[in-house]
């Protein structure tokens, strides 16, 4: 028994006989060791606290390192993007060059079909007329 259980036994001792007070001391002691028992359960202690921290921290450095992670991708990404965007414009340029050739080398071919279909026109008037 400690300090406050025997404080207590003396009370009990004065209004009871000691048997009857040490048995009431100890139903006291076991409800409240069962209380505290299941307190336990609940309650988290200092070391569960500290683990908690400790995994919350463990959490947090794979946040930042995810992070920094994503972010090298990202800048990645971006410069990728890059590439082929100015790889596009210089296709498309490309193209249009090509277009651009095609149109006056069509134009070409329309003026020299013209200017024959013109001779044949003008020698068969002659011709027939």
């Amino acid at each position: 028994m400690n300090i406050g259980e025997l404080e207590l036994y003396e009370i009990l001792r004065e209004k009871m006989n000691q048997a009857e007070a040490r048995t009431l001391i100890e139903y006291i002691e076991k409800k409240v060791d069962h209380k505290f028992g299941e307190a336990r359960d609940v309650f988290s202690t200092k070391e569960d606290i500290k683990n908690i921290e400790y995994k919350i921290a463990e959490l947090n450095n794979k946040m930042i390192e995810l992070n920094n992670k994503t972010e090298l991708q990202v800048k990645n990404l971006d410069v990728k993007i890059i590439q082929i965007k100015s790889d596009l414009e210089s296709k498309i340029a490309g193209v249009e060059l090509k277009i651009v050739e095609t149109k006056s080398d069509i134009i070409k071919w329309i003026a020299a079909f013209l200017v024959g279909q013109t001779a044949i026109t003008v020698t068969l008037i002659k011709f027939l007329g």
